[in-house]
């Protein structure tokens, strides 16, 4: 039995598949029969999967391996060395693709035929102080891909290579400002994560716009408003704050910071915002999926 989704693919193991993409296996005229337990992560290109494999348990370093696995028929049609340090594949097109070590800082461009093109430590790039007061190096949060660059999310910077590996700019967020996500619309990137909200020009890595949102009012009681998974959708910033026990979905001004639209959704935590049409899913920690209908403000 073979699964697909776009984190795993496992062999003769079914447990939880978040999202997956569909092989006709009615066409494939394939019998497989393994004596162990495959894990394969990695990310899907055209018909190609290029993934990272582990041969039994999945934490294994000893028996990882890397893999080009053709969609159509099933079959592997490379095998690829590169350094296991390399531990995620993030980003892949017809030419290349990008490997990380995230909480080292490492990231690196490989073309199809193995040939390692450049290696970047941008753990020492991006060092900062941590909240004991200690510095660490910087870990990579996410990668990017926006106008023929690369961006690459660190804790407290945001950083821009080129294809070469050229080093373009590094910005540094304000002091408290610990990154997780960046939503890009257009030319624009969005981080909003604790009190600090920020705009960032991602032609230049200025920041154009920063505003501290520290906290709110709700029937009278003051909540921490520490922003989490935020989402773009009609000019608007969604996120999540989960603050004394309860949890709120609520919607800024992508321009001005502006607190537009508030909720109380649940008291547990919120796991997934999601948007469709008119619609705003918000899937919560308990596995209630919660669905919204946008109405025009009268």
């Amino acid at each position: 039995q073979l699964i697909f989704t776009t984190q795993t693919i496992i062999t003769n193991a079914s447990k939880k598949i978040l999202k997956s993409f569909s092989v006709d296996l009615t066409k494939i005229d394939l019998e497989i029969e393994l004596s162990y337990t495959l894990h394969l992560k990695g990310v899907k290109q055209n018909n190609k999967f290029l993934c990272i494999g582990n041969q039994g348990y999945a934490d294994s370093e000893k028996e990882k391996q890397y893999y080009i696995i053709n969609l159509d028929t099933l079959t592997i049609e490379a095998k690829i060395n590169i350094p296991t340090e390399f531990k995620k594949i993030e980003l892949s097109n017809d030419n290349f693709f990008i490997a990380t070590e995230r909480r080292k800082g490492k990231i690196g461009l490989f073309s199809f035929d193995v040939q390692c093109e450049w290696e970047y430590n941008l753990g020492e790039e991006a060092k900062y102080i941590h909240w004991d007061g200690q510095e660490k190096k910087g870990e990579i949060k996410n990668i990017y891909h926006q106008d023929n660059n690369i961006l690459v999310l660190t804790t407290c910077y945001l950083i821009c290579l080129d294809f070469q590996g050229n080093l373009i700019y590094k910005t540094r967020f304000p002091d408290l400002l610990r990154a997780q996500t960046l939503v890009i619309n257009k030319a624009l990137g969005y981080i909003y994560n604790y009190h600090d909200f920020i705009i960032i020009d991602l032609a230049t890595g200025e920041i154009i716009f920063h505003k501290e949102i520290k906290s709110f009012e709700y029937k009278n009681e003051e909540f921490n408003n520490f922003a989490q998974d935020l989402i773009y959708n009609e000019g608007l910033l969604f996120h999540s704050v989960a603050s004394r026990g309860l949890s709120f979905i609520v919607a800024i001004n992508s321009e001005t910071g502006e607190t537009i639209w508030r909720k109380h959704i649940t008291n547990q935590s919120i796991n997934t915002i999601r948007f469709h049409q008119k619609n705003m899913f918000v899937l919560d920690g308990g596995s209630t999926l919660h669905i919204f209908e946008k109405t025009e403000k009268q």
